[in-house]
């Protein structure tokens, strides 16, 4: 018998537990699958995993008790019948919108004369038998995921569709399709509601209902609410929930990854404020830059002479962009060869740059100029340098005198 099909058949109480894998890694696939848990969901939508892989995964998990089943990336047959011949137990059919779309994709999991499923089961028929092809319309489990507004106005059509074992929630589309902010386990009331009229409609209809979680508190509501199989965590969340343990047992700090943008043409520039409203950092890219703030292609011959790091257009935008970084209270970087050319070291530092990017070579003497620089006296001559005709010689009139350093 199929093990999904017995899973879910006999949930009651105690609702089968699942996870998602999402790594595209047979290794750590069956490392999940010895976890404990009851079921996984090996994910082709949202994750790099390929057919190759899911057979992989599958030959993987085969040696645990998990038992696996695939989310294909579309409601399309071909697709659902190769995932079905590698050996998926059941399949879960994404954005589902019609009880039309829900018929294909059942027709898809049986052979004629009830479906259209070509006959090929190429690892299946290795693990369930020889008589395989004449259990599996039987056997073999399909869920259709409730996720949009089409879906939501379609529900009793598509629960009532022949040959559907379940409908499968997906909260964060769902959330979308409310009109919410999209997130795993969405407490807003609405979205609960939605979810319970989802679950009601499905039982109405003689199917299951499952419930994908993110975490084990809104699980054990799902279960107290009635839902038939809940799904828990990910390989990926549980890797990162066991890696930042492990930082936490060696009193080692650790955040988020920070989202950073690069400043690379003037319109960037001009509008930076805006961006330092979506992003922890900026990085100003100055070769292009100049080429874009000054209309030069310097990989021309023909006008690669008026390319011009010194020309005040270009410093104006970069020193425009450290000043509104450092009052966002984002980082903000240099890279380009001006980062890396001691030159401009002083004037960058008193534009209140703190952060540069430069070849490996560049590092010790930049380093040196660093060190010895008075960034208060730097920042206090800044805006004659800026003002300046000719903003080259005006520092370089700046640094002979001692202005610039200490």
């Amino acid at each position: 018998m199929n093990p999904f099909s017995h899973l879910l058949k006999a949930a009651g109480a105690h609702p089968p537990v699942g996870t998602w894998i999402m790594s595209a890694s047979p290794l750590v696939a069956e490392a999940t699958g010895h976890a404990g848990f009851d079921w996984a969901v090996l994910d082709m939508e949202h994750s790099p995993v390929d057919m190759m892989e899911v057979v992989q995964m599958l030959q993987a998990l085969s040696a645990t008790k998990m038992v696996p089943v695939v989310r294909v990336a579309w409601n399309d047959p071909a697709a659902i019948m190769k995932a079905l011949d590698l050996g998926a137990y059941a399949i879960i059919v994404p954005l589902v919108n019609t009880a039309e779309e829900a018929a294909q994709a059942v027709a898809a999991c049986r052979y004629p004369p009830v479906g259209m499923r070509s006959n090929g089961p190429v690892r299946a028929v290795h693990y369930g038998g020889a008589d395989y092809v004449g259990k599996a319309n039987d056997e073999i489990v399909v869920m259709a995921m409730i996720e949009t507004k089409e879906g939501l106005a379609n529900l009793e059509a598509i629960c009532a569709t022949k040959g559907l074992d379940a409908v499968y929630i997906g909260p964060a589309d769902l959330s979308f399709a409310l009109g919410l902010p999209p997130r795993g386990d969405n407490p807003d009331p609405l979205h609960i509601a939605t979810c319970d009229k989802i679950l009601a409609t499905a039982h109405k209809a003689g199917i299951k209902c499952v419930m994908h979680c993110a975490g084990a508190a809104f699980a054990s509501g799902a279960v107290k609410r009635g839902f038939d199989m809940v799904m828990l965590t990910s390989d990926l969340s549980c890797m990162i929930a066991g890696a930042r343990q492990q930082l936490d047992d060696a009193g080692k700090a650790y955040g988020p990854v920070e989202l950073g943008a690069m400043i690379e043409v003037p319109a960037a520039a001009l509008c930076v404020e805006s961006f330092l409203r979506h992003f922890d950092f900026v990085s100003i890219g100055t070769n292009d830059l100049i080429q874009y703030a000054l209309a030069i292609d310097r990989a021309d011959e023909s006008v690669s002479h008026l390319y011009d790091p010194w020309h005040p257009a270009v410093l104006q935008l970069i020193a425009r962009t450290i000043a509104a970084a450092n009052r966002a209270g984002r980082g903000v970087a240099v890279c380009g060869e001006m980062a890396g050319d001691p030159l401009f070291t002083d004037l960058l530092l008193g534009m209140g740059l703190r952060s540069f990017s430069m070849h490996p070579t560049r590092i010790a003497s930049i380093k040196q100029r660093v060190l010895r620089a008075d960034t208060r006296r730097l920042a206090q001559v800044l805006p004659q340098v800026l003002e300046a005709e000719d903003c080259a010689a005006a520092c370089a009139d700046l640094m002979q005198v001692g202005s610039l350093t200490r």
